[in-house]
């Protein structure tokens, strides 16, 4: 979601262009990165290869266990009417 820094979000001329830059993530080394998550990607990599073929799975189903492990690092969001 782009969210402006003022009041609008800045116009773009027709024919132009623009770059968003972004960071993203928890570490720039896979080193750096908490073993839980590290864990996480590890197993959702396991259950994609596993079942590669398996196309009844398109609705992007989780494992149980990636679910549980990146659990707590998901923002919890209280604002009213959020999601509406």
């Amino acid at each position: 979601m782009l969210r402006p820094a003022g009041a609008l979000l800045p116009v773009v001329p027709t024919g132009s262009s623009l770059r968003l830059r972004f960071t993203a993530g928890y570490a720039e080394a896979w080193e750096e990165l908490p073993a839980d998550l590290g864990q996480a990607v590890l197993l959702l990599a396991a259950h994609y290869y596993e079942y590669r073929n398996e196309t009844a799975l398109s609705d992007g189903c989780m494992p149980f266990g990636v679910t549980s492990l990146v659990q707590r690092y998901r923002p919890l969001r209280l604002a009213p009417g959020y999601g509406q």
